[in-house]
């Protein structure tokens, strides 16, 4: 085991072998020869030569400051995958990724496997629908490097002076997408159109297109069905009308009741990949969802 022979004063880890074996620092007999070892990290233990205790400073400054050592969960621990060979590297069960382009080896980023250790790691960022932890985007240190190396998916933060990912663009998927209440899919991942106002409530509820949500503190699309409970509020909206104890949103008030029958094309071409839907009737159905929540429906059966 690599860590139990590491922790022996007497042993070190060879990786080109994957092996454990006798320290070099156990062949030298005098002071001088023990000390002049610096490769070695060997240490003189007034009697004999022995491999220097790694990584046993009790503060993060001594900790960090040591080459070998990275402060980590409140203790100072060795740093891992510090290997010099591909064959070490990936057989390292710190599980370590070794990089052809300069010939180094380095931790796996954000190897967490549950949300709870991920969102925890500042660098990483937790994927539901996957499940996975991967890294967070935009780690960029300054304005600079934000603001220019991914324009439009990064964006600087004065208050804070960090580099955030621009609202809605982490989703790559249509399906990740509409997991956030905030973002909308249209050809990509876009922020819905009220999230511009944010908190600004008086802004928000001066654009006739949306509302302020007083139990989420945002502003959302305005939806006249969030007025069930509120007869004054409803009729005081002009894009909105109360009807039977309901409230119905106004573009519709003046329409007859009308059954909607839908006619769909069932020939050969449907099955074919339209756009980003792999068949013709996905596509056709998505559009009809987006459409039918605009309507003021009465749920009853045609």
């Amino acid at each position: 085991d690599k860590t139990v022979c590491n922790g022996d004063a007497g042993c070190v880890w060879f990786d080109t072998t994957l092996s454990c074996g006798d320290s070099p620092c156990l062949k030298h007999c005098g002071e001088p020869e023990c000390t002049g070892d610096a490769a070695n990290k060997c240490v003189w233990a007034g009697a004999y030569c022995e491999k220097k205790e790694l990584c046993k400073y009790t503060n993060v400054t001594a900790c960090d400051a040591d080459a070998d050592c990275k402060f980590r969960d409140g203790v100072c621990k060795g740093k891992k995958c510090k290997h010099v060979t591909e064959q070490g590297c990936v057989a390292d069960p710190d599980l370590c990724a070794w990089n052809n382009i300069d010939g180094t080896c380095a931790e796996i980023p954000c190897n967490w496997d549950n949300a709870d250790q991920c969102v925890l790691d500042t660098k990483c960022r937790w994927k539901p629908l996957v499940p996975k932890c991967e890294p967070r985007l935009c780690q960029y240190p300054n304005q600079t490097a934000c603001e220019t190396t991914e324009p439009g998916l990064c964006l600087w933060e004065n208050v804070t002076s960090t580099c955030v990912t621009a609202p809605c663009k982490e989703y790559q998927s249509e399906l990740e997408c509409h997991q956030d209440d905030s973002c909308e899919w249209t050809t990509t991942c876009v922020p819905k159109y009220c999230e511009r106002y944010g908190q600004d409530e008086n802004a928000c509820n001066s654009d006739t297109q949306c509302m302020y949500d007083a139990s989420r503190l945002k502003c959302v699309t305005k939806d006249c069905g969030a007025f069930q409970n509120d007869t004054c509020r409803c009729q005081k909206d002009p894009d909105c009308f109360w009807d039977k104890g309901t409230c119905k949103t106004g573009k519709n008030g003046e329409c007859p009741t009308l059954d909607i029958v839908l006619l769909v094309d069932g020939s050969a071409s449907m099955s074919q990949t339209f756009g980003r839907h792999p068949h013709g009737f996905y596509g056709l159905m998505e559009v009809l969802k987006v459409w039918a929540r605009g309507l003021t429906l009465s749920g009853e059966r045609a």
